[in-house]
């Protein structure tokens, strides 16, 4: 769907939010100056939503207090569902309230506020053959703000180069700071409530012949313990990087073929061996340790590895399952 003339465009800005009673005033502070810039600049309406996952500090109470002058709404969740429970709360409300576009936007300051503008400025501007706006830390070494943590990222590798067999183009399977045409989400068949959802978002999108774009987005990262303490229903995120990358695998595989599974230990062992070999990730290293990464992951070649079977029809359509084109 194109950008309706003579009517502005509606953009929902959402965050889930857990526990952030140190950081969402700040954060939604920095965001009420850029609603006031982007509505100025641009032909659009956008408003802010917080989604408040069942938090047990005093966030609630915070939001509750500065929503009138800070310009936002908040729903309320009665407990902890999760992340991905927050973002499909979030597809939901755009839904029921006719939104054009969905921006998903982290509220514990690991998103920078005025990078928004350039979603917003693609969106309006950009080539409208495109689904989701998905921000990316690891393309440009201009915007590596910060080292991110070593087991994060080369999970992220590992799963993107697995990702890339299967008709993706990515470099951040993993960035919170997406995009999403609204009318197309009905499309997304969405199960996980855990973080583990945007796994699952992505087989659903590519299953479904989205288009994909992605936006360079700043690298900041947190204090791990700080976090932790946080999100103790996001424990997973935690555990070990060997059990994620199982994790997400079996997610993959029931999208690509179930046989993926039997090279699980042949990918933890990618994700090990990197992870004992370098002291730290940085801006000089991480391209290159990520392309290693995803070459040694394309020598599999995973579609024939899954032995996938293509029900195509007689038009030249791409293929959900592969990516290769019908004949």
């Amino acid at each position: 769907m194109g950008i309706r003339k003579n009517e502005n465009i509606k953009i929902l800005l959402f965050l889930p939010c857990y526990n952030e009673a140190e950081n969402c005033v700040r954060v939604l502070n920095e965001l009420h100056i850029q609603k006031t810039i982007l509505e100025k600049n641009f032909l659009i309406d956008f408003d802010i939503l917080i989604i408040n996952d069942g938090s047990t500090d005093d966030t609630a109470l915070i939001l509750s207090r500065n929503h009138h002058i800070l310009d936002y709404s908040v729903i309320n969740l009665v407990e902890n569902k999760g992340y991905g429970f927050a973002l499909k709360t979030g597809f939901k409300f755009a839904q029921e309230n006719n939104y054009d576009w969905a921006i998903s936007f982290d509220i514990d300051g690991q998103h920078e506020s005025k990078f928004i503008y350039d979603f917003i400025e693609f969106i309006i501007n950009g080539n409208s053959n495109f689904d989701i706006l998905s921000g990316t830390r690891y393309k440009d070494p201009h915007l590596f703000w910060q080292n991110p943590w070593k087991d994060r990222f080369l999970v992220n590798a590992v799963i993107t180069g697995v990702l890339n067999n299967f008709g993706f183009s990515l470099t951040d399977a993993f960035c919170g700071f997406k995009a999403y045409r609204v009318d197309k989400l009905e499309c997304l068949k969405i199960s996980i409530d855990g973080y583990e959802m945007a796994i699952e978002l992505l087989m659903e999108a590519n299953k479904n012949n989205f288009h994909i774009v992605e936006i360079p987005v700043p690298v900041i990262y947190k204090d791990h313990d700080t976090i932790l303490k946080k999100r103790t229903n996001e424990s997973f995120l935690f555990t070990e990087g060997e059990k994620r990358v199982e994790k997400y695998l079996k997610i993959i595989s029931k999208y690509v073929g179930h046989r993926l599974i039997h090279e699980i230990k042949y990918f933890q062992g990618i994700f090990s061996t990197f992870f004992n070999s370098y002291e730290d990730i940085s801006k000089f290293n991480f391209e290159e340790i990520k392309e290693k990464i995803i070459e040694e992951i394309s020598t599999l070649h995973l579609t024939e590895l899954t032995k996938i079977q293509c029900n195509h029809d007689d038009s030249k359509t791409r293929c959900t399952c592969c990516g290769c084109t019908s004949r």
